[in-house]
């Protein structure tokens, strides 16, 4: 059995909103080989692009972050920094905010 060189070539459009919407086909052979060992191809896909995001939000924040606030910070320091921002307003501020638009 010679092995089958799989090839995905998604089609992506973006929505009203922005959202990225990708489709995906798998043939019916590729199926059978995926169910060989997953409950749902629906939900593998699901949790794996979830993983992604997950992944990429985190080594996001921590890079960005450490441009934003200088390592090591403890929580006081990190909050002074964001706190103290011109651009921060706490709940009650932001409150008042909406009250006055």
């Amino acid at each position: 059995m010679m092995a089958q060189q799989l090839t995905i070539e998604p089609t992506s459009v973006i929505d009203g909103n922005g959202n990225l919407q990708l489709t995906i086909s798998i043939t019916p052979d590729e199926q059978k080989f995926m169910l060989n060992e997953l409950e749902s191809i629906e939900n593998w896909v699901s949790n794996s692009v979830a993983g992604k995001l997950s992944k990429c939000r985190k080594r996001m924040i921590k890079e960005w972050n450490s441009k934003i606030v200088p390592e090591p910070v403890d929580d006081s320091q990190w909050l002074d920094t964001i706190t103290s921002r011109s651009d921060y307003d706490n709940k009650n501020e932001r409150v008042k905010k909406d009250k006055k638009k």
